[in-house]
């Protein structure tokens, strides 16, 4: 047995230190294994591609090709890797949103797909077009989230057909900052597209981030294939992300998850790469642990957090920026347990350097919830992980001797213009969270810390201002949708 192999109770004390240093979960040498027995499947197992388009261009390129199945050769993988760009930037109608991917701050979104929305109490119903309106808002409002999901919510009271077009647009008129796009079929891919267009006036590189996903193990389905071409085609970036189960759709290890995992991304980056070479690509991973209880997916298991921290070097190891999965958790509640799953994923992705972080603020009930209390609250916990992030500045200046010196044992600092100045730099403030003494908190009626979020959240409803679209522009969005869809009260803006 190998040093690094030895069991322990428990994580050494260096573990944290050096995971936020850069060492991640595993050694080099691990990595490498892994990575090589990822192209022991590609090139002996194969991946299935639903799309014979796909599969055409594999093998015109050199891949194997028996039925459905593609066996990919190491060389394709090579060339593919080195056509990938280390970064960046995905523009934004205001310049000043635009967001670069992969030089170290980190592109956040909102919770995605969620189907309800629930309250404080778990008590939940389905989403609606007004729900994803208000969300749009509160990330145009966010000084956290940077980068806009078009599907927050799947807002149940319009036809599945019009969800694409209605999401999108109500991006374009209630948000200026960068688009991740819809990918859910060649159609919504497409229509996305054509309304991006419309916004800029033109579609150039890098406008609209897409994602496409392999249907685990080990295959891609027919609507992925579809947006990967439409994506790549049109020069727009694409996030390949794998979302497995260990123990259903995965094997039951989570090496062997891993290895299958990156033989699925490997494979969709090399397919990308052909469509059009130098396409911007996030690697991703999404997969965590089957809850064997219910045969669900356990979100917020520490399981799940080690997989995507070692994906996470898998995609150093390539060179390209990183994907994980945000603030996830499998609470029904926003209570301790949906505080605390959070709360250690939303940590160590940011200490480790994710470069692309969906589901970072919302959710509730693994994937399934969006909250907008808990949208709030975890954006106070990315800020206070912000903080923790900056360190301690330790110069002539701020060790103030001379002050130190003023002061004098047994002084008080309160009153110097010294701490007056510094207080606001040095000390995170929350805006939601309790630390006034137990009277004062009672004199205020006792108010508990979500109820306290949504008046924060109401708040910024409330003062909301839409950002400046041209109207021209505007116009054209809301008649294409009122042809294609009918009118839609919510997309009008306030």
């Amino acid at each position: 047995m190998h040093k690094d192999e030895e069991k322990t109770a428990y994580p050494a004390p260096g573990f944290i230190t050096g995971l936020i240093a850069g060492v991640g979960v595993l050694s080099a040498r691990k990595i490498e294994e892994i990575h090589a027995a990822s192209l022991r499947i590609m090139e002996q197992t194969g991946i299935v591609f639903h799309a014979e388009e796909a599969r055409l261009l594999l093998q015109f390129h050199g891949a194997r090709i028996d039925g459905k199945r593609v066996f990919i050769p190491a060389r394709l993988v090579e060339m593919a890797l080195e056509s990938c760009p280390g970064h960046f930037t995905i523009k934004a109608r205001n310049p000043a949103n635009a967001v670069t991917v992969g030089a170290g701050t980190p592109a956040l979104e909102a919770a995605r797909g969620a189907v309800f929305i629930a309250d404080s109490a778990g008590r939940r119903r389905k989403g609606t077009s007004e729900d994803l309106v208000k969300l749009t808002m509160l990330v145009q409002t966010s000084t956290i989230i940077n980068l806009n999901c078009c599907g927050i919510t799947l807002p149940t009271d319009l036809h599945q057909d019009a969800l694409p077009a209605f999401s999108t647009i109500c991006s374009a008129l209630h948000t200026d900052k960068p688009l991740a796009g819809y990918t859910l079929s060649e159609a919504a891919s497409r229509e996305c597209l054509l309304l991006a267009e419309i916004l800029y006036g033109g579609l150039e590189d890098n406008m609209v981030l897409g994602t496409i996903c392999p249907l685990t193990p080990l295959s891609y389905d027919t609507k992925d294939l579809a947006a990967a071409f439409v994506y790549a085609k049109a020069g727009q970036p694409l996030c390949v992300t794998s979302c497995a189960m260990v123990g259903t759709t995965a094997p039951p290890t989570l090496a062997g998850t891993l290895a299958v995992n990156n033989a699925e991304v490997l494979a969709g980056i090399v397919l990308v790469q052909l469509i059009r070479s130098g396409i911007p690509i996030v690697y991703g991973n999404l997969s965590s642990i089957t809850d064997m209880r219910h045969i669900s997916m356990a979100a917020g298991a520490p399981e799940g957090i080690l997989l995507q921290l070692a994906a996470r070097q898998l995609a150093l190891f390539y060179h390209l920026p990183f994907r994980g999965g945000g603030a996830l958790n499998d609470a029904k509640a926003v209570d301790v347990q949906a505080g605390s799953e959070s709360m250690m994923n939303l940590m160590l992705m940011t200490m480790a350097g994710f470069d692309y972080i969906p589901h970072a603020v919302g959710m509730l009930d693994s994937y399934m919830s969006i909250s907008y209390e808990k949208f709030i609250l975890d954006e106070e916990m990315l800020a206070a992980i912000y903080r923790l992030q900056r360190g301690i500045k330790v110069n002539e200046e701020t060790l103030l001797s001379a002050l130190v010196d003023q002061v004098g044992p047994g002084g008080n600092f309160f009153s110097t213009a010294e701490t007056a100045h510094y207080f606001r730099r040095e000390y995170w403030q929350p805006r939601v969270d309790v630390r006034q003494p137990q009277s004062f908190w009672e004199a205020a009626g006792a108010p508990e810390v979500p109820f306290k979020a949504m008046e924060v959240c109401q708040s910024r409803l409330d003062n909301y201002l839409k950002p400046d679209l041209a109207s021209p522009v505007e116009t054209r969005l809301l008649k294409y949708y009122k042809d294609c869809y009918g009118q839609a009260e919510f997309l009008q803006p306030a």
